[in-house]
């Protein structure tokens, strides 16, 4: 069955009577799901067809909304449209995107779902196409913390439930493992961290001289 919404097509496959049937057969107190579908999902369910909780019920008013200029952009598209830098950042723009990594990160730690910590810089999704050196050293590091707490604590801690910490859910989030290694990027790290004190360094040698000429002329 065929349904246009806006402008996208969907085809939609009706499953009611292989639902019914299967509820037929089901005992009490049991539940089938999709191996992915767990307690985390369900703690976080919508209830169906209920206009509060059912995004899917408010989809014309989403389409509204795109042709308004008002939907979500991609990663892509904030480039494109220059909403989003890749390159040539200013000191401080640097120290706070810096900041809000490390804040995102204590958040995940203290068990926080990824989604809404360190998912949120749009960064992360790509780091590739980060052109300054120092950012993308930071980003890869952050995504090498994750995996590294993840695959070596955290599936190993005995979490029997999401709700003990719901920080093992990644959303088949890529870890770019293939593409830079462990030790590559402890040593990007490294560089990056001397330039950036290089720079420190350079800065308060300017504002020693220029504190200098300063008393000199005062004098």
């Amino acid at each position: 069955m065929q349904e246009i919404i806006g402008d996208t097509t969907y085809n939609w496959t009706d499953v009611t009577s292989k639902f019914a049937d299967l509820c037929h057969h089901l005992p009490i107190g049991e539940i089938v799901r999709d191996r992915d579908f767990t307690l985390f999902e369900a703690m976080t369910a919508l209830e169906l067809m209920d206009p509060k909780m059912d995004g899917g019920m408010s989809i014309k008013n989403h389409f509204q909304e795109q042709k308004q200029g008002n939907h979500i952009l991609t990663l892509k598209q904030l480039i494109d449209k220059q909403l989003l830098k890749i390159k040539k950042f200013t000191s401080i723009e640097l120290i706070h995107l810096f900041d809000q990594l490390l804040s995102t990160f204590h958040m995940w730690l203290d068990g926080h779902s990824l989604a809404l910590t360190l998912f949120t810089c749009v960064y992360l999704h790509d780091i590739t196409i980060i052109d300054d050196y120092h950012l993308r050293s930071i980003c890869f590091t952050f995504i090498k913390l994750i995996d590294y707490i993840r695959e070596r604590i955290l599936l190993k801690a005995g979490l029997f439930e999401e709700e003990d910490f719901s920080g093992t859910l990644t959303y088949n989030f890529p870890f770019y493992r293939h593409i830079i290694k462990d030790q590559t990027c402890l040593s990007d790290l490294k560089k990056s961290e001397d330039e950036l004190n290089k720079r420190l360094r350079s800065l308060i040698h300017k504002t020693d001289l220029n504190q200098l000429d300063i008393n000199a002329t005062q004098q």
